[in-house]
Parts: structure tokens; C-alpha cells; sequence
């Protein structure tokens, strides 16, 4: 007999997520330095997506041992969303939904959407 778990009912992908999220911190710390050293002096696009990735990541961690670091990635990616939008690039408008909430697809495309088309 299977025995069930709180992640039983999770999709696989979320399960294979979990299951790498060490993986997955180590290849957002590794592309956060290339692109960091290719804009040593701002937070381009390409930054701002890689601090919004990793914040989604962070907030994987079932123990909460990376809250803050998630809350901290997340606000310094929505600081540099709201400037370079404001600046032009980009170009995806987020819009509410009737509950005044963000729509989570609208949120990875206004990100994507930031990130030059031959790095996508």
C-alpha cells in the first residue's frame, strides 16, 4: 500500500521541481553572475528576470529556510519591473483581475518580455 504524502497530489513537475530545487538555485546563482558581469553597474532586464526566477524558487522551499531571501529577490525584481517599464522596455502592461489581484502568466511575460530575444 502507497502511503500518502502532503505532495501526493502535486503535479510532477512541481515533485521534480522539489526534487532539484538545489539544481535549480545553482543554475540561477550561475546565470546571476554571467549576467551580472555582463551589466556589472545596473539591473537590466536580464537580471531583474533571473532575481524573479529565483524568488519563485526560494518560495519552494517547503521549511521556509529561504523566505527572506525570496521576499528580498522578489521586491529588488518588482523595483527594476516598475523602472524599466517605466523606461520602455519590456512593454507588457500588468493589468488586475477583478479581485485586484496580478495574473501569474502576465507577471512571467511582463519578466520574459524584459529579457533580450536572443538570450530567450
Amino acid at each position: 500500500m502507497q502511503s500518502k504524502s502532503p505532495t501526493s497530489h502535486a503535479p510532477k513537475s512541481l515533485l521534480n521541481l522539489l526534487a532539484n530545487l538545489p539544481f535549480c538555485r545553482a543554475y540561477l546563482d550561475k546565470a546571476m553572475a554571467i549576467a551580472q558581469h555582463r551589466s556589472p553597474d545596473e539591473v537590466d532586464g536580464t537580471i531583474a528576470r533571473i532575481m524573479w526566477k529565483m524568488s519563485e524558487v526560494l518560495e519552494l522551499d517547503t521549511f521556509g529556510h529561504f523566505q527572506d531571501d525570496a521576499n528580498d529577490y522578489r521586491i529588488q525584481a518588482d523595483s527594476a519591473l516598475t523602472r524599466l517599464t517605466a523606461a520602455g522596455q519590456g512593454g507588457l502592461v500588468l493589468s488586475l483581475d477583478e479581485e485586484g489581484m496580478l495574473d501569474k502568466v502576465e507577471i512571467e511575460l511582463a519578466y520574459d518580455s524584459l529579457v533580450p530575444g536572443f538570450f530567450r
